[in-house]
């Protein structure tokens, strides 16, 4: 049995990346591993329909760490790419996973734009058991059943009206 320990970094790196997409499925993403997107090499590419939107797709960086911190040089890397394929409309944001932590400075760069995302792997795995998005997928279900469509609103003043009308 092979432990942590004993991998490479490559091979942690690939296995975090698995991580993350299998969570992106779990959530409901489309996801391709490894791809060039307009000439960059990307970790993964999420994409998502929404009833009633247009359809989302992110840009995903997976950074995991042994030690240390996400830095601003992976920050800057990471914004640069996402801001070119933004721009080219191939995505419609993007979001960098670590299991570590993000440095002041890369958290502060983030928080200045509306389309990049820092997250922990530990936030990520919370979106799964995020009640608001049961709750969405639940009433997205129901709307689209049969017995949505018989659905009469008791307006409890429109129908004293109609009964004494």
């Amino acid at each position: 049995m092979t432990t942590e320990g004993d991998l490479t970094t490559t091979e942690k790196g690939q296995n975090f990346e698995k991580e993350v997409a299998a969570i992106y499925e779990a959530l409901g993403y489309k996801v391709e591993r490894n791809v060039q997107v307009k000439g960059h090499q990307v970790d993964l590419l999420v994409t998502r329909s929404l009833a009633g939107a247009r359809t989302i797709t992110y840009m995903i960086d997976a950074k995991n760490r042994s030690s240390g911190s996400v830095g601003i040089n992976d920050f800057a890397s990471f914004s640069t790419t996402a801001t070119r394929l933004f721009l080219d409309g191939a995505i419609t944001g993007a979001i960098m996973v670590t299991n570590a932590d993000f440095s002041q400075i890369a958290s502060g760069q983030a928080l200045d734009s509306n389309n990049l995302r820092l997250m922990t792997i530990n936030e990520l795995r919370n979106e799964i058991f995020n009640p608001s998005e049961a709750l969405t997928r639940t009433i997205i279900d129901y709307e689209a059943r049969e017995i949505n469509a018989e659905y009469i609103a008791l307006d409890a003043e429109s129908n004293l009206a109609h009964v004494i009308g």
